[in-house]
């Protein structure tokens, strides 16, 4: 573990260690006075380390978390923990798996100011997208800086899914844009967008008359038609998924936090654990 102390205050990091589950973890429970925490390969630690341990460190004021993913990993604990620790204003969440009510848990850490969110995009970072989306809109009274990572893996991925669908006559599962453009995928409706919502609407509508449809999907590699199979509908079914500009996605960011500083980052996956919320930033 590396730490120093600052003002009186122990700042720690443990973000290169191998199964740092075999590391004794529970030890940093003692350290009631730690200000900032890092800690990387969190899949790695045990099930009880959000309650057990991250618990009793009331007097953190900056937490940053890497790789929560995994079936196993108690993302919900963490986030539950989180809001529970009253000096927390800067949160770090770096290949954070994003799952469906992520948006309701994130929504109780009022207390956050600053926030850095790198979602994992595996296979269904449509729905990842939309409960970042939700979630960071319940933060709007005390967030002053928010950044939102996105991976040009993801941005590829959505490319070639938007090129399919230009390729595809009839119905296509999801609203086109400008291929030129970066973009990701949204759930629909997207959060904030009132225009998604009545598309939704009149798609479905459409959809009663003629019938639907499914992009064609013969990527160049198994990784990729595993991710674009993610944002497909099932045959039949209203358009599920926007695809949103990232020009547009800091409008909609920006009329929903309007007191906030937003920054969205382009960043190779590899570069993830590399990103930090700097000074420039906050």
């Amino acid at each position: 573990m590396a730490g120093r102390v600052t003002r009186g205050a122990l700042e720690g990091a443990l973000t290169t260690f191998k199964d740092l589950g075999k590391q004794n973890p529970s030890s940093l429970g003692s350290l009631v006075n730690l200000e900032s925490l890092e800690l990387g390969e969190c899949s790695d630690l045990p099930a009880n380390f959000p309650e057990g341990t991250l618990a009793k460190l009331s007097k953190l004021r900056r937490l940053r978390l890497e790789k929560v993913q995994g079936g196993e990993c108690p993302t919900f604990s963490y986030l539950q923990v989180i809001r529970t620790l009253p000096e927390l204003v800067q949160l770090e969440l770096v290949n954070f798996d994003v799952k469906p009510g992520f948006d309701e848990e994130l929504a109780l850490c009022t207390q956050l100011t600053k926030l850095l969110i790198i979602p994992t995009y595996v296979t269904q970072s449509a729905t990842s997208n939309r409960m970042v989306m939700n979630g960071i809109g319940h933060l709007q009274e005390r967030l002053t800086h928010f950044v939102w990572g996105v991976t040009h893996e993801l941005l590829r991925v959505t490319e070639l899914f938007v090129v399919q669908c230009e390729g595809k006559s009839g119905r296509t599962g999801v609203k086109r844009t400008d291929k030129k453009e970066n973009s990701i995928p949204v759930l629909k409706p997207v959060p904030g967008d009132p225009d998604s919502l009545a598309d939704d609407r009149a798609a479905a509508s459409s959809d009663n008359e003629e019938g639907g449809g499914s992009p064609d999907t013969s990527p160049r590699d198994e990784d990729l038609k595993s991710a674009i199979e993610g944002m497909k509908p099932p045959p039949g079914t209203p358009p599920q998924v926007e695809i949103v500009p990232l020009p547009k996605l800091q409008r909609i960011l920006a009329a929903a936090l309007p007191h906030t500083k937003i920054k969205i980052l382009k960043i190779p996956y590899h570069a993830t654990w590399r990103q930090y919320l700097t000074d420039k930033d906050v």
